[in-house]
This record gives structure tokens, sequence and C-alpha cells, in this order.
């Protein structure tokens, strides 16, 4: 939808006291935030709170996630999520591993579609083309990752095989067949 690309398009960081997140899914998920906690006047301590997201909603669930567990320290709180789009700065990303479990499917662009990724694919390209330029490198800064524990799933002499990954192996645009065995953890 247009809100959708919306909320795309603000992909440039936004920094808060604890964490930097993607704008145009940090906005989205404040204002479920807000949303939640104007509905539920008390959110008692003994219930698990569950959030599941696929795509964009993954990346507004994980955003969700983290701000609730800021605000509710004591609670079970965890977030399932399925081809979730660079989110957070990679110290966020790492901070939150036990909170955010993502599956991530290695044909899936999503993952590893953000602004910074898309620029710098751009300039690789200006540089395989014309040899003029000098080899870009990306600005990990400027870049955007996945948060939580990533469990990447691809296929291997035809077999579907899953194993955990590092958000800082999944910011390329590149094809990555066997990222797991290239990067193990």
């Amino acid at each position: 939808t247009i809100n959708d690309l919306y909320t795309d398009l603000q992909g440039y960081i936004e920094s808060t006291e604890e964490n930097g997140y993607h704008s145009g899914m940090y906005t989205s998920a404040s204002f479920i935030l807000l949303d939640l906690l104007k509905k539920t006047s008390i959110i008692k301590k003994e219930y698990s709170i569950k959030v599941i997201g696929h795509s964009l909603g993954a990346g507004m669930s994980a955003i969700l996630v983290i701000q609730l567990k800021l605000l509710l320290q004591n609670h079970n709180i965890h977030a399932w999520n399925f081809a979730t789009p660079p989110c957070c700065t990679l110290q966020s990303a790492q901070n939150y591993e036990k909170l955010i479990t993502n599956f991530v499917n290695e044909e899936n662009i999503v993952p590893r579609l953000s602004l910074e990724n898309l620029y710098y694919f751009k300039n690789l390209y200006l540089f395989l083309k014309d040899k003029k330029n000098e080899k870009p490198e990306p600005k990990d800064d400027k870049n955007l990752f996945i948060p939580g524990t990533i469990y990447y799933i691809y296929k291997n002499d035809k077999i579907i095989k899953c194993g955990i990954t590092k958000a800082e192996y999944l910011y390329e645009i590149t094809p990555q067949q066997n990222l797991l065995e290239h990067n193990p953890r």
C-alpha cells in the first residue's frame, strides 16, 4: 500500500537514548505501542507477550518488542518474525538476541534490503561497470541490521537446511549461498 511504501522510504536511522532504528518502522511501532498502552491499562506481570510479524510487519514487530521490553522489563516478551528487513543498528541488533527470533530464507531479498544497502549496491555496480571509481565499502555506522537470533534457511544438495547466523552477515545484496558454512557461529 501507499502507507507501506511511505514507511519503507523513511529508511534513515532514528536514534533514541538506547538504540537506533529504521525511522519509518520505528514510527509505526511507536503508534502501535501507544495504541496498545491506551487500550490496556494494566499488563499483568504473569502475562506473556508474543508478537509475530512478516516482512515490513516483522521489522515493526522487532522494534515493538524492544520498546515493550524497555517499558516492561520484568515481563516475558518475545517476537517471532519471518523475512525481517534490516531495522536496527548493529549494536541494537546484537543487544536483543534473546528477545527476537527470525527466520530468513536465503532467496529472500527483504532481509538484506535497506537504503544504505541500495546505495552500496549501486556504487558497487558503477565500480564494476566503469572501474573508474574506488571500490565502495559498506558503512556500518549508517547501515541497519536484523535484530535478534537469526535462523538462516537454505538449500544444499537439494536438502533444505537451517542454522543460526549473525546479523552482520546479512547486510549485503549479493548471492550468499551456504552463508552458514562460510560464516559459522
